[in-house]
């Protein structure tokens, strides 16, 4: 039987009774069993940094029978970095994107309505968590290491160059120093990509061996300064 309402009687008789035969009324209702919406996931974290492309991950909607109902999804209020709007049948699932730049720096929060006017559950949510951090920036120096051959009484070596990016291809700003006064940098401060030229002055120094460090720091990168 389907879904309605089914009437019977019951007839009793009695060929004793004077008031024979009797009729039992029998009513039978059946009513339709209750659409659920089932939504998954209902909690979506999405955790990254700058650099990284827009994430994104899918919602699944269902009714618990497997039978196909109407629903809608849309965000309970409007966020910058992410739209929803869905208008479907289950089985169903939809896509779920956020926008890294529109959403900046920080933790943030949004939800997502399931309802369907035929579920019983209506509506569902989804809670989307959104964790936005700044991508890490790395100096890179090259080469790491520099030798210069002067010969006495015959004047400076030549120049040479050390080149300076951040490891993402990222602009940055940096500042380039040496410690002993025999040394010179031509840069700074300056951006990246860049190059310092590096100079050494021999007037007054006798022959040998001498070192120096020259140290290129940047208060926008994390493995600063480098040496």
């Amino acid at each position: 039987l389907v879904a309605g309402t089914y009437t019977d009687s019951i007839q009793v008789t009695s060929t004793t009774a004077t008031n024979s035969p009797q009729v039992v009324a029998v009513s039978l209702t059946i009513t339709a069993a209750p659409k659920v919406l089932v939504v998954t996931p209902s909690v979506i974290n999405f955790n990254v940094n700058t650099d990284d492309l827009n994430p994104s991950g899918w919602v699944h909607v269902s009714e618990a029978g497997g039978a196909s109902i109407n629903y809608i999804a849309s965000l309970v209020a409007t966020v910058p970095w992410m739209t929803v709007a869905v208008n479907s049948v289950t089985p169903d699932s939809f896509l779920v994107v956020a926008d890294i730049i529109a959403a900046g720096i920080g933790s943030h929060s949004a939800t997502i309505n399931v309802a369907s006017g035929e579920a019983v559950n209506s509506p569902q949510s989804v809670a989307v968590n959104f964790n936005v951090v700044a991508a890490p920036r790395n100096l890179v120096v090259s080469p790491n290491a520099l030798s210069f051959t002067a010969v006495f009484g015959q004047g400076n070596p030549a120049n040479q160059s050390l080149y300076v990016t951040e490891a993402g291809g990222n602009s940055i700003s940096y500042a380039s120093s040496s410690l002993m006064p025999w040394t010179t940098t031509t840069a700074g401060p300056g951006s990246t990509p860049d190059s310092v030229v590096v100079a050494v002055n021999v007037t007054g120094l006798a022959v040998g061996t001498y070192i120096d460090t020259v140290t290129i720091s940047s208060a926008d990168a994390d493995n600063s300064p480098q040496k």
